[in-house]
């Protein structure tokens, strides 16, 4: 994982988010959270409970993430990133593995 401190100094803003994103693919494909997310995405987010919730945040930041290392274009090709967009990204990303680390020994 890229450190924050790493992210100004290198200007390698989509970098850091493109290796945020492949922290999370242990997270995203963890068959616990898509099950979760697969019954909860066609819910009101009302429904969700808790875990769904965690479970749609997971997926929503896979899906913002994936724009740094994929520039298709009509997609992903005009996506831009700032360094505050970085260190939001490698912050969730820690977060988000914290958690999950966190519930599989639990």
């Amino acid at each position: 994982m890229v450190s924050v401190s790493s992210i100004g100094v290198a200007r390698q803003h989509e970098r850091a988010v493109g290796l945020a994103r492949s922290a999370l693919a242990p997270v995203h494909e963890d068959l616990t959270t898509l099950a979760i997310y697969n019954q909860a995405r066609n819910k009101p987010p009302k429904d969700h409970g808790q875990e769904g919730h965690w479970a749609m945040r997971i997926q929503s930041a896979f899906d913002l993430f994936s724009g740094a290392p994929h520039d298709d274009i009509g997609t992903t090709g005009h996506f831009t990133w700032t360094y505050n967009d970085a260190v939001a990204a490698v912050a969730t990303a820690t977060g988000l593995l914290a958690r999950l680390d966190e519930l599989k020994r639990a």
